[in-house]
């Protein structure tokens, strides 16, 4: 295989709502088809209310459909040579070879190890007793792996942070054919900006090409059938079904909407656009922003904007690269409506964050309640 692919790092830059394993913990996934079902093989925060990364095991989850899934099995650190409880079960990935299955995993962010089992779901066992990729291998940290067979069938694992580094596999799956080599990367971007990638890189082949996993440039939230993980504060919506937006009912003094979590480079979403329906009264509406890290919302990280109070749709858009205060990691949004003396409904049909959100150029009508 050539150095010098079109390579990149997996890591979303933006996680939206409608998870397939809601609240308990599923991270780091990697899908694959085996036979008739899909199968994620997956990292597990132990909790929620998590400070640092607390990741006690993996998972392996199942399903005929893509929307019902089952829990397939748990994989112990102890089933390892780890061989003991470990909170550092980090990103894995998983292939099928000669009728075998092989589980690879990322011993915190140090090396790698390798599992091997007889069906998707195991049993599994480790039969090296020790990783697969040691500490020290290269320059960077062995972790955080992506296993690729090409079409003449030859296996390569791809792991690293910061620079990525492949080496083709035996046969067997469990030992190196040849040294590591670095990746060149006609790009390095990643959720910190240009010039610098991350970790959990993905390798994939299309139309004869080796591609990278793909960073979205904009996230957008479209209400047509479900609320998308958005919720309020002193306010209510009109309940289900939702038809096409949401009908959001202005009840307390300080209504407030929100959006779920995610991950998305302020640099990588310098725009924001919002399509919506302002009730009378409603001369203005603030949006605010979360950081990575942030526990809570700050006021000096919002930017106000003019609405058309007149209960129509418009489309707004606001420039949030001019604020000082959006920079590093946005991890949610919220929409203020005042003044909230005035009740009524705000409708929403959809928000869009990203490069990409300009209304305007995807539209035949014109935006008003510009912000720059």
């Amino acid at each position: 295989m050539a150095l010098g692919l079109f390579f990149g790092s997996g890591i979303g830059l933006a996680y939206a709502a409608n998870p397939i394993v809601p609240n308990r913990g599923l991270n780091d996934p990697h899908i694959h088809i085996f036979g008739d079902r899909a199968y994620v093989f997956a990292s597990h925060d132990r909790s929620a209310t998590n400070q640092t990364f607390v990741m006690d095991d993996w998972w392996v989850w199942s399903s005929p459909d893509l929307v019902h899934w089952t829990n397939e099995c748990v994989i112990k650190p102890e089933q390892t040579f780890i061989g003991k409880a470990f909170t550092g079960c980090w990103a894995v990935d998983a292939a099928e070879r000669n009728g075998k299955y092989y589980f690879y995993f990322s011993q915190k962010n140090d090396q790698t190890g390798v599992i091997v089992g007889d069906s998707p779901a195991g049993p599994w066992r480790d039969p090296l007793g020790k990783p697969l990729l040691p500490a020290g291998i290269v320059p960077t940290h062995a972790y955080d792996n992506c296993v690729f067979q090409d079409d003449d069938a030859k296996p390569y694992i791809i792991f690293g942070v910061w620079d990525y580094y492949i080496a083709r596999l035996n046969n067997d799956m469990i030992s190196l054919a040849e040294k590591p080599r670095l990746l060149e990367l006609d790009r390095k971007f990643g959720p910190y900006g240009e010039g610098k990638t991350d970790d959990k890189p993905n390798l994939h082949k299309a139309n004869g090409h080796y591609r990278r996993a793909a960073h979205p440039t904009s996230l957008t939230y479209r209400f047509e059938k479900d609320r998308q993980g958005w919720y309020y504060t002193d306010a209510t919506d009109a309940g289900w079904p939702i038809r096409g937006e949401l009908n959001v009912h202005l009840d307390g003094p300080t209504p407030r909407i929100m959006s779920p979590d995610f991950l998305m480079s302020a640099e990588a979403a310098p725009r924001l656009a919002i399509e919506a329906a302002f009730p009378e009264g409603c001369a203005k509406a603030t949006l605010m922003w979360r950081r990575l890290g942030e526990k809570d919302f700050v006021n000096t990280q919002s930017k106000s904007f003019s609405v058309v109070p007149d209960g129509q749709f418009h489309n707004y858009e606001i420039t949030l690269s001019t604020s000082p205060e959006y920079v590093g990691v946005i991890t949610q949004l919220r929409l203020d409506v005042l003044p909230a003396s005035k009740r009524g409904c705000v409708r929403l049909k959809s928000v869009t964050l990203g490069k990409d959100a300009l209304l305007r150029e995807t539209r035949n009508e014109p935006s008003v309640g510009i912000a720059k």
